[in-house]
């Protein structure tokens, strides 16, 4: 009797894989094509030497013209106020940066606590918030970090006088990514600001490049540079079309979804990504994503229909026009090595912990999206 068995695709362009001709499409090395099981998500040569499969999550990037602005504070030992968003920040570190950052002074802003379960350690928080500085090889301890929930009431004369303090008589940079709330601390700032100095608040090209800086006079001969925010390149939320932003972002506190996953389980939010369990044994997860989203469970055996089948076929509320099959995402392995609470977050939509046990986890996610694993932000102990 004649056996049917499934034919292996590239997971990026889709041809069918081939270990024959180097030269045709869809040509795979045969140790790497018979070495991986079914579940493997494969690439031919082309797609792979084309680096159509990221190894290593994006990094967000910065304009050049920021970067000259940062090497003239670090000139001056200006102090950096640096302002994150609390809900997803893990993964905008850019290198070119952080390269210039590496020793400076700091203030870290951590906002929209507010979006954060109310039961959490709030010390704890604040040393995760610090740890991630420092793996990123930045001087910042917990003493540098405040939580915030910036509004158009916030309160922020403690933190003023902090930056007063600190700045030694020196020049002040406020920098932090788009939609972190950078704005609404400066708007906060100028509620409490005396100018006692000669000079007007201006906004101004900094310097002799093009970047356009609100300059407000702390004193004669000091100023606070208020910067434009960095573009979020590597997050869901800079990725996908702009009308779906809101439908991403939550705006209320995010509550944990318990799910028990198993080997081979695929958990889906929306259309927007998924990730599976490829090895391991049975792993209760926290998802932590807005409350609206959908989350669908199904075996990776169904990937292609409960995922993308249903992106294209526009049978989920929430998905992206112009990511719409598997072309469009990119994919990730992730093998747990570490012991303890775990997270493992996609930058923009929201983070799962779990406890560690030499998993290996796939996320699949929208093309230049980043993704990241650290300690657990705030544990299933106050997550829920």
């Amino acid at each position: 009797m004649a056996t049917i068995e499934a034919v292996k695709r590239c997971f990026s362009c889709g041809a069918m894989l081939q270990c024959e001709d180097p030269n045709a499409e869809g040509y795979i090395n045969p140790e790497i094509f018979n070495n991986f099981g079914p579940e493997s998500l494969l690439l031919c040569e082309h797609c792979y030497s084309e680096a159509r499969y990221n190894q290593t999550p994006r990094a967000s990037s910065v304009s050049e013209d920021m970067l000259a602005m940062v090497r003239d504070a670090k000139a001056k030992d200006g102090l950096i106020v640096y302002v994150v968003d609390l809900f997803s920040f893990e993964a905008s570190f850019p290198p070119e940066l952080v390269e210039l950052l590496t020793g400076m002074r700091m203030i870290v802003l951590a906002n929209k606590l507010d979006l954060l379960p109310e039961k959490i350690d709030k010390e704890t928080l604040r040393e995760y918030v610090a740890h991630r500085f420092r793996v990123a090889k930045l001087s910042v301890t917990h003493n540098d970090v405040y939580l915030v929930h910036l509004d158009a009431q916030a309160d922020v004369a403690e933190i003023a006088e902090e930056v007063q303090s600190r700045r030694q008589g020196k020049d002040v940079f406020l920098i932090g990514s788009s939609r972190a709330g950078k704005t609404a601390f400066r708007d906060a700032f100028l509620r409490c600001f005396s100018n006692i100095s000669h000079h007007p608040i201006v906004t101004s090209n900094y310097g002799e490049t093009d970047l356009p800086v609100m300059h407000i006079p702390l004193d004669d001969h000091s100023t606070l540079y208020d910067s434009p925010g960095i573009e979020l390149n590597n997050d869901v939320r800079g990725v996908v079309a702009p009308s779906l932003r809101r439908k991403i972002v939550p705006n209320k506190a995010v509550k944990a979804r318990k799910i028990i996953m198993t080997k081979g389980m695929v958990v889906a939010i929306e259309g927007i990504a998924a990730f599976y369990l490829k090895e391991g044994k049975r792993t209760p997860i926290y998802l932590y994503c807005k409350e609206e989203l959908h989350v669908s469970t199904f075996s990776y055996k169904h990937l292609d229909d409960n995922f993308f089948g249903k992106i294209k076929g526009k049978k989920l509320k929430v998905y992206d026009p112009n990511h719409i099959d598997s072309n469009d995402f990119d994919a990730f392995e992730l093998t747990v090595t570490e012991n303890g609470e775990r997270d493992i977050g996609i930058e923009g939509l929201g983070w799962f912990s779990f406890e560690a046990g030499s998993q290996v986890f796939a996320l699949l996610v929208p093309k230049c999206v980043s993704i990241y694993t650290s300690r657990a932000k705030i544990g299933k102990k106050h997550g829920k």
